[in-house]
């Protein structure tokens, strides 16, 4: 379907790429008008009404480069509304755009104690629409407009499932150096914890497994569902406490669960600051799993524009799975399909995909501070709008948040029920 417009700027050429693929409707830009008497549909991005075509008056937004200064035009939920009778309610372009640029993150913020945009600083929130895929809602009814005018159909793809797991601390006891092992006896002792001596102690003669170690159980759940594992293979830090990479236990988990999910990186949250930490720690996995590395999530779900995915990509990567919030559940860029990075430092679009997330373990515990049955309602919520918009659900778990141990006591009930949720 032709896409006429006065200007086709490389912003543009990525909004009708993202539009292609989540409608199996091939668009095709041009600077030509299209005859009235050919009778041929098209969509009209221009100033002025021509024609039959769908008339969507351009904000302007496309057209620029750069950050633009001042607020965002809202209206019932949208953004960037028509200022034209007759035109498309809003430029639907410019709104995409905005949305899955990730426009907002480029202006300053506030962010939270770790530099992390927040989901209440959100476009999303400003909708009100932080659990709704509002973008695939906005695409949606594009489609169904196309579909009223000029009997074009679209093909949507299909709801997809990709459960994923954070490896930042792979053992809770065994495989530790034995300094850090005796620190942490005499820690508990000093804390009177009797009970995680005993623990540990079993642990480390081979009395009890690792409580940490939920790999078995995490393969038999997730080996046939497009499973996803990102490994910390980082120095040890403030923030990055897994052990050494270089231990054969550790080498072994990893090459292990390569055979059952696909394997990628975790950065340490120190590579945040230093590239070259990042090329290290790549190397590193791509040593053990001898293939390189090309799937990656940050820790703490931390990153800059467009720092972060810049480094991603002159380090080898082709996916990323970070784009959700810490201290909130729901769609940060409004959509649940996978999309590409635009870079809006260089204007271009990349080859580096974007994979949503919906959940993570952390901030329904930790951050909505949720009860596992509060839990389990919000995140059959989330599924079910995923799967509403035939998009793909990401989770996030950790091995550690599976152990039932200490925080995590009734959460394994959780997990399944998502696990059921999201499979059926």
């Amino acid at each position: 379907m032709i896409v006429y417009a006065t200007n086709i700027t490389p912003r543009l050429e990525f909004v009708v790429r993202v539009l292609s693929l989540h409608l199996g409707i091939n668009f095709e830009l041009s600077h030509e008008l299209v005859r009235e008497d050919e009778n041929q549909p098209f969509i009209n991005y221009s100033d002025k009404n021509i024609g039959n075509g769908l008339w969507i008056l351009p904000n302007g937004l496309l057209d620029e480069t750069g950050i633009r200064e001042g607020d965002v035009a809202v209206l019932e939920k949208m953004i960037f509304p028509s200022s034209q009778e007759g035109a498309y309610p809003f430029d639907i372009f410019a709104a995409v755009f905005y949305m899955l640029s990730r426009y907002e993150e480029y202006a300053p913020f506030k962010g939270d104690a770790h530099g992390r945009f927040s989901a209440s600083e959100s476009m999303a929130s400003r909708l009100e629409s932080l659990k709704i895929p509002f973008v695939d809602d906005w695409v949606r009814a594009f489609s169904d407009e196309l579909k009223r005018r000029f009997y074009v159909y679209a093909d949507y793809p299909y709801y997809r499932y990709i459960p994923t797991v954070d490896v930042d601390i792979a053992f809770a006891y065994r495989h530790r150096p034995l300094w850090l092992t005796l620190a942490h006896y005499a820690k508990d002792l000093v804390n009177r914890d009797f009970n995680k001596i005993s623990n540990r102690f079993r642990v480390n003669v081979g009395l009890d497994e690792d409580p940490y170690n939920t790999f078995s159980f995490l393969k038999e759940n997730y080996q046939y569902n497009d499973a996803h594992v990102f490994f910390q293979v980082g120095n040890r830090g403030e923030y990055d406490k897994n052990i050494s990479p270089w231990h054969p236990e550790m080498k072994k988990l990893i090459f292990n669960c390569s055979q059952w999910a696909n394997v990628g990186l975790h950065p340490s949250y120190q590579s945040n600051s230093d590239i070259h930490v990042l090329f290290a720690e790549k190397k590193i996995l791509d040593g053990i799993l001898r293939n390189p590395t090309v799937l990656n999530r940050q820790h703490f779900l931390k990153m800059s524009f467009p720092d972060t995915y810049q480094n991603l990509l002159k380090a080898g990567f082709t996916s990323d799975f970070t784009m959700g919030f810490a201290d909130a559940i729901g769609f940060r860029a409004g959509s649940a399909h996978p999309f590409p990075f635009y870079d809006l430092e260089n204007e271009c679009m990349t080859e580096l995909m974007i994979y949503p997330l919906a959940i993570m373990d952390g901030s329904l515990k930790d951050y909505m501070g949720l009860t596992p049955e509060e839990a389990k309602k919000e995140i059959s919520e989330i599924i079910s709008e995923v799967k509403r918009v035939k998009g793909v659900f990401v989770s996030l778990w950790h091995n550690t948040s599976l152990s039932e141990i200490e925080n995590w006591v009734e959460w394994l009930d959780v997990f399944k029920h998502m696990h059921k949720e999201a499979r059926g």
